[in-house]
C-alpha cells in the first residue's frame, strides 16, 4: 500500500511487465470493492464545504498547504460553494481535515469531508485516469508469460 501516488506511480512504472517467479506482472491501481474502511475511503481527496466564493486558489493552497503539497484544487459542478482539494499523499489529507474541519475561512464555518468517488469502486482505470486518481492502492495481478 502507498499513502502517496507519486510513489505509487514509480513502483507501478518500475514493477510493471516484470518477471517474478517466471511470470509477468501486470500492475493496477484498485481500491478496495466491499465494504472499503474509512480509511480506504479517503483516497487523498478532501471536498470543502460552505466557502464563500470569495475564496481564491491561491489562499486555499496557502491554508490547506501547511498540511502538505496539493496536487490540484478543482471547483465542484454547479456547486460555486464548495470546492475538491486533492493531496498528492492521503496522510497530508487526514492531518488537514483534522485541523481545518469547522474552521472559519473568510468569516464561513466550513465542512470538511472525504471525497467519495460514486460509482468507480471496483472498475479498471486507463493510464490517463490512473495519472489523475490520488492516493489509489496498487495491486500486483500476476500472468503468465506467454511465449511467442
Amino acid at each position: 500500500s502507498y499513502y502517496d501516488i507519486r510513489d505509487a506511480k514509480k513502483a507501478k512504472y518500475s514493477l510493471q511487465n516484470q518477471l517474478l517467479r517466471r511470470r509477468q506482472l501486470d500492475i493496477h491501481y484498485s481500491i478496495p470493492k466491499d465494504n472499503p474502511s474509512e480509511r480506504d475511503q479517503n483516497q487523498g481527496t478532501l471536498v470543502v464545504f460552505n466557502l464563500d466564493p470569495s475564496v481564491t486558489k491561491t489562499e486555499l493552497i496557502e491554508i490547506f498547504g501547511e498540511y502538505g503539497e496539493i496536487k490540484e484544487i478543482r471547483k465542484t459542478p454547479n456547486k460555486k460553494y464548495h470546492k475538491f482539494i486533492e493531496f498528492y499523499d492521503i496522510r497530508d489529507a487526514e492531518k488537514a481535515m483534522k485541523a481545518l474541519n469547522k474552521s472559519e475561512i473568510h468569516s464561513k464555518k466550513i465542512k470538511i469531508e472525504p471525497s467519495r468517488p460514486g460509482g468507480s469502486r471496483g472498475r479498471r482505470y486507463s493510464d490517463s485516469e490512473e495519472e489523475k486518481a490520488s492516493g489509489r492502492r496498487l495491486a500486483a495481478k500476476s500472468t503468465r508469460k506467454r511465449s511467442g
